[in-house]
């Protein structure tokens, strides 16, 4: 069974298992689609594959790493940093554009905290352009503004961007404006979620 096999199986068993199963299955399952992950981002040519299973699978590893259960989560975090470090050599963008996808107002803060931890991550995420670059800065900065506008865990809303912030506003700040910047991607105005 080749790596994508081996990671589109483990993906499976996470999704059809992720409230029911037992630790130690979730543990085996998730080390297998971190390391699958991790091996697909190191090679050159499988940005396709890479892109495309990290997409389907940011949603599970992001669940996982904000589950009430510290061990679930400690497993989640695991999985989701092979995946996003093994995509640093060559898929660094596509890697941020994902998880910058995965931060909204309606997710709880630990799945928030756990996307924000792993973006903008290194130098070579930078290797695609200004203008894309320009376009996460412009989608992320009002996203988080209504994150913290509408959340109720404002204490680990307000730790993960304490935390976060500075490195994200120092890789994404000098390529756009505050004027380019607008609110115009934005979700309606959702009352806060209860977690």
């Amino acid at each position: 069974m080749n790596v994508l096999e081996k990671a589109e199986k483990a993906l499976e068993f996470l999704k059809a298992n992720e409230n029911s199963a037992k630790s130690h299955e979730l543990q085996a399952a998730a080390g297998t689609l971190g390391r699958c992950l991790g091996a697909l981002g190191s090679r050159s040519n499988c940005a396709r594959h890479y892109a495309n299973l990290l997409h389907s699978a940011a949603p599970t590893l992001l669940l996982l790493a904000s589950n009430d259960s510290a061990e679930v989560r400690l497993v989640g975090d695991e999985a989701l940093n092979r995946a996003v470090v093994g995509g640093f050599a060559f898929h660094s963008h596509k890697t941020n554009i994902v998880l910058q996808n995965q931060i909204d107002c309606t997710r709880n803060a630990r799945w928030i905290r756990a996307a924000l931890s792993r973006i903008c991550l290194g130098e070579c995420w930078l290797r695609p352009g200004v203008g894309k670059i320009r376009t996460q800065a412009q989608t992320l900065f009002p996203k988080l503004s209504q994150i913290v506008r509408q959340t109720t865990e404002v204490p680990l809303i307000v730790e993960a961007l304490e935390n976060n912030l500075p490195r994200i506003l120092t890789a994404l700040a000098e390529y756009t404006t505050d004027e380019e910047i607008s609110d115009t991607h934005l979700t309606p105005n959702l009352p806060p979620t209860l977690t």
